[in-house]
């Protein structure tokens, strides 16, 4: 079985003192990458989220009126809104185990 090179970020500590900007410019070059201390980017999250929901409406609103079928217009956007739902939760383990 291969290994991943790539570990958990919780899985290892690094800590580095520079006294120098030339000690910290050797320190980030000699690592091969680097891993952020934040989380996901809410704001561009729940706006994606928003515009997706906004974009459900207006495909729910067409095929009403396309269909002149409230129900199974109803129907269609809580079928793409639960979609949304999983896709959302889906990612966010993703990215949880990424982390």
């Amino acid at each position: 079985m291969v290994e991943s090179r790539h570990e958990k970020r919780a899985d290892y500590t690094i800590a580095r003192i520079c006294a120098l900007p030339v000690e910290w410019e050797a320190a980030v070059t000699m690592l091969d990458e680097m891993h952020d201390n934040e989380g996901p980017n809410w704001t561009t999250i729940s706006l994606l989220v928003f515009a997706i929901l906004i974009a459900i409406g207006a495909a729910v609103g067409i095929y009403a009126v396309i269909t002149s079928d409230n129900n199974s217009a109803f129907a269609l956007g809580a079928f793409l809104a639960a979609i949304l739902t999983v896709y959302t939760s889906h990612q966010y383990f993703a990215w949880s185990e990424a982390v």
